[in-house]
């Protein structure tokens, strides 16, 4: 996806988010961390000798998605569950329509990391997750004690990683998203990552030929500049449900892959205080682009009722090449927006 085209989705999602708040629906038992309809993710499993993902689609409270795939299979369930019930509980499923003894044993499997799942994050319920949380337990699934991360904004379970005791990736979120529509084919047509850049790292001294890019910013909009493939937002917005409950749906917003180009989570960073949210994130090539892309979001609190917001879309080489200046371009315009 270009930026641009990258530009145009994003500005249709912060204004529907801004003015309509989303349906919202919840995995049985979990009662405090509602999850959108449609929202789904993807886990990279490193316990197959075949690199495998494992997704989570959750149309609402009583019907999920489970899909397994890696080189050598692709399967896809659909679960009816147990509104009424206050835990995970499998009142029908569709399979395809044969499968192999092993593709059974991997269902069986992925069956088995959804209870477990929503089990643990059902004793959670109650606590406060807008910090990370950290736990040590027993997993039967890796063999003994693991470390388990859980973030508010990941969807349905809350959970980013699972880790061996000496820190090695054991399963791991990948990607998250949402569907738009019912056409929409975006957890079907995830296909994994290949290729993929490092985190972003700024520079610590901004060149000076950069100076001059100050002077080459072409205004599109009254709040939106662009230069070469960079796309720079920057706006003062109201929030009518307060600005802390507008930041924390957007820390949702901000993780999402949109528009066929899929956010790679594990390089991809996101910062939620009172003081305001920071990400960075990575967006893999679509079918339209072979470069990586990437987005710096911000969002500042000015009072209860509104918030400055920047974002800053463009290649992830060029942000490479000018992060240091991009980085302080962006601390330039939050006291300008903080001013208007």
């Amino acid at each position: 996806m270009t930026t641009r085209k990258k530009f145009s989705t994003l500005i249709a999602v912060l204004i529907f988010t801004a003015v309509i708040p989303a349906a919202l629906s919840a995995l049985p038992g979990i009662t405090d961390t509602p999850d959108i309809s449609g929202q789904y993710i993807f886990y990279r499993d490193t316990t197959f000798e075949a690199e495998t993902y494992i997704g989570f689609l959750a149309y609402d409270e009583s019907t999920i998605a489970l899909r397994v795939f890696s080189r050598d299979t692709d399967i896809t369930t659909y679960i009816r569950l147990d509104p009424a019930a206050d835990y995970i509980s499998i009142i029908g499923e569709s399979f395809p329509d044969f499968l192999t003894d092993s593709q059974i044993e991997t269902i069986n499997y992925a069956h088995d990391m959804l209870y477990e799942l929503a089990g643990r994050r059902k004793h959670l319920n109650g606590i406060d997750l807008s910090k990370d949380l950290y736990l040590t337990q027993e997993f039967l699934q890796f063999g003994g004690n693991v470390n388990l991360c859980w973030q508010f904004y990941m969807p349905l379970f809350n959970l980013r990683s699972i880790t061996s005791e000496e820190g090695e990736p054991l399963f791991e979120a990948v990607t998250m998203g949402i569907l738009e529509s019912s056409d929409d084919t975006s957890f079907q047509d995830f296909s994994g990552f290949t290729d993929v850049p490092p985190s972003l790292l700024a520079a610590r001294k901004i060149p000076a030929a950069d100076k001059a890019i100050d002077d080459q910013w072409i205004e599109l909009y009254p709040y939106v500049r662009a230069i070469d493939s960079v796309i720079h937002v920057a706006v003062n917005m109201p929030c009518s449900d307060g600005s802390a409950a507008f930041m924390q749906m957007q820390a949702y917003d901000f993780l999402q892959s949109m528009g066929g180009s899929y956010v790679y989570l594990p390089n991809s960073t996101l910062t939620y205080t009172n003081d305001g949210l920071y990400s960075k994130v990575l967006y893999a090539p679509d079918k339209d682009s072979e470069k990586w892309t990437c987005a710096i979001r911000k969002i500042k609190p000015l009072d209860e009722t509104y918030v400055a917001y920047q974002e800053l879309n463009c290649y992830t080489d060029y942000y490479r090449q000018h992060s240091a200046y991009l980085e302080d371009m962006l601390v330039r315009w939050d006291t300008i927006l903080s001013e208007r």
